[in-house]
């Protein structure tokens, strides 16, 4: 919608026009505000993300929020029985309200490593970084902090770890 001209001497109903202007006001600030949900729930999900690979279970995971959406109220200083520049016709305004739908889709949670990580003598992780291919580049302990995204077996049957 484009916003109209209010100027006094303008052609038309004046009263359609500022209604337009409203709606088209509204519906930008709208879709403003509905983007700035989305922004603000990327960016809290990917720190959720982030701490649920290293401390599962530890925090919830958020939602969505609800989104903004255009709705309508009636002006009580209208309609049947005041007095005004409307006469006896009540009229309805857009407004922002908050719907009962999320402002999109939840996104999916980060894949958690649960395939079995195999252990030296004195209960360390084993493992290596791997290369294209399944080849093993170098081999070494690991800390239980590194995340662990996969495995490889060689050709021997010994298995190595994916590190991140």
């Amino acid at each position: 919608m484009t916003p109209t001209n209010l100027d006094p001497g303008a052609p038309g109903n004046q009263l359609a026009q500022a209604t337009s202007n409203t709606l088209a006001a509204v519906q930008l600030q709208v879709n403003q505000w509905n983007a700035q949900l989305i922004a603000d729930y990327n960016i809290k999900h990917n720190n959720w993300s982030e701490t649920e690979i290293n401390h599962p279970g530890s925090q919830p995971e958020p939602m969505p929020p609800m989104a903004w959406v255009i709705g309508h109220f009636t002006d009580p200083t209208t309609g049947p029985g005041t007095v005004g520049v409307y006469g006896e016709t009540p009229m309805q305004w857009a407004t922002p309200m908050r719907s009962d739908h999320p402002v999109c889709a939840p996104l999916p949670g980060p894949v958690l490593n649960t395939a079995p990580t195999p252990k030296t003598a004195d209960g360390g992780l084993m493992g290596a970084l791997v290369a294209e291919g399944g080849k093993a580049l170098e081999a070494s302990r690991f800390n239980a902090s590194i995340p662990l995204v996969g495995q490889v077996t060689a050709s021997d049957g010994t298995v190595w770890m994916r590190v991140k």
